[in-house]
């Protein structure tokens, strides 16, 4: 009996330590379990969720310095080399008619194209076609805001690397800012349009006073290269002076002038665009200017050319639909002989006729800075195309000659085709 209670007893005891033991393991997994659950809640911490965020960062820094990704993926770049699209069409004796690509460097090694078979420098052209260099939009639209604090740092004498640059006062990054609002205003006050990476604008101006309060505006801005602008109001001599002024002191070099006044007036509106001219005189921003449907005629053709003829800085004339006719071509033919910056000329439809057409070859003979010519709609015919032929056989910078919507014969267009044996780089399009 006692045996028997003996081994009842050792069973019961094995049991208990069984079921101790098993506890014990209910309690381990337990604690796993709650251990797991604690590092699943670390993980949603903002902590790492930060960490998180910056090795994709990494990762996504990393790819791009591989260029898996394309190029507009790039925060910032800051190597470029301008390279000619075609060497083999390479004109040495007119640098400007030559057209240019802007091409990224990559410094990433090997992952890029080599820009020499040598393979010993680090530098290499980055894989993409680049950027037209003669139509920047699209180059602008993508880098121009950077481009924008760039200048400005170089204007405001900027150098952190320089401890003895002088150092720029954070009140004058203040007015900056405050002057660029305040422009902003202006414009939106107008009802117009203002792109600050392009530093394009565009607005109509109905009344002097809010004329006199852009001119401030425009004045103290510091980014405005590109103006459309509109006066739709009867202007004085003192409005054009003060927009003159404002024109003097800004950065526009892009100017795009609708004169509604003048058409309405034009005796009067004639010896006001006389005061507008003259400043072209002497101006050292504007690159180019375009005056197209402003109906400013023979006598505005003469002011304009009087202006040109000192002019050093223009390069883009547009005086499409002006009603100019042959005596406002002969205007020009005499800036034309002495001009030595204007690369461009839209004339087109300005009912020029064959008078006109003689004018311009005559100018074309001598003239080494035009490389485009429009003069679609001029009523040239067959006696003007053939003036202009022979001065195209004499003529070695012109590129780009448009003769669309003229009355051109088999004699005419004869004569061209021989004009363009002797000039290669030369396209006629008519």
């Amino acid at each position: 009996m006692l045996a028997l209670q003996l081994e009842a007893k050792i069973k019961d005891d094995g049991m208990l330590a069984l079921q101790r033991e098993a506890r014990d393991k209910d309690d381990k997994i337990l604690t796993l379990q709650l251990e797991a659950k604690e590092k699943d809640d670390e993980m949603l911490t903002p902590q790492n969720q930060a960490l998180d965020r910056l090795a994709i960062l990494q990762k996504h820094a990393h790819a791009i310095l591989v260029q898996n990704f394309e190029l507009h993926e790039y925060p910032i770049p800051r190597l470029f080399i301008i390279l000619p699209v075609d060497k083999s069409k390479w004109n040495p004796k007119n640098i400007l008619e030559n057209k240019f690509r802007l091409h990224f460097l990559c410094e990433c090694g090997d992952h890029t194209m080599k820009a020499s078979k040598s393979g010993h420098g680090q530098i290499h052209i980055a894989r993409h076609e680049g950027y037209e260099i003669r139509n920047g939009t699209e180059f602008f639209c993508k880098y121009g805001k950077y481009m924008i604090i760039l200048l400005q740092a170089l204007k405001l004498g900027i150098h952190s690397a320089n401890k003895s640059a002088p150092r720029v006062p954070v009140q004058n990054l203040l007015d900056a800012e405050k002057d660029e609002k305040a422009f902003e205003n202006a414009v939106e006050m107008n009802g117009g349009k203002y792109n600050s990476q392009l530093g394009r604008v565009i607005i109509v101006l109905k009344t002097r006073i809010r004329a006199e309060e852009f001119f401030d505006a425009l004045i103290k801005a510091r980014h405005v290269y590109d103006l459309d602008i509109t006066f739709d109001w009867d202007c004085s001599k003192a409005d054009l002076e003060a927009f003159e002024d404002a024109l003097k002191v800004s950065n526009v070099s892009i100017l795009r002038l609708d004169l509604r006044w003048f058409q309405a007036s034009a005796a009067i509106g004639l010896g006001n665009f006389r005061v507008l001219v003259n400043s072209l005189k002497t101006n050292t921003t504007l690159t180019t200017l375009n005056l197209k449907d402003n109906s400013i005629g023979k006598e505005g053709a003469l002011a304009l050319s009087q202006s040109l003829k000192t002019n050093t800085v223009l390069t883009t004339l547009n005086l499409r639909n002006n009603s100019i006719g042959n005596e406002g071509a002969l205007a020009l033919l005499e800036a034309l002989k002495v001009n030595a910056t204007l690369t461009t000329l839209n004339s087109w439809g300005n009912s020029i006729g064959k008078e006109g057409a003689l004018a311009l070859s005559e100018a074309l003979k001598t003239n080494t800075t035009l490389t485009t010519l429009d003069l679609e709609a001029n009523s040239v015919g067959d006696e003007g195309a053939l003036a202009l032929s022979e001065a195209l056989k004499a003529n070695t910078t012109l590129a780009t000659l448009r003769l669309r919507k003229n009355p051109i014969g088999n004699e005419g267009a004869l004569a061209l085709s021989e004009a363009l044996k002797t000039n290669p780089i030369l396209q006629i399009y008519w």
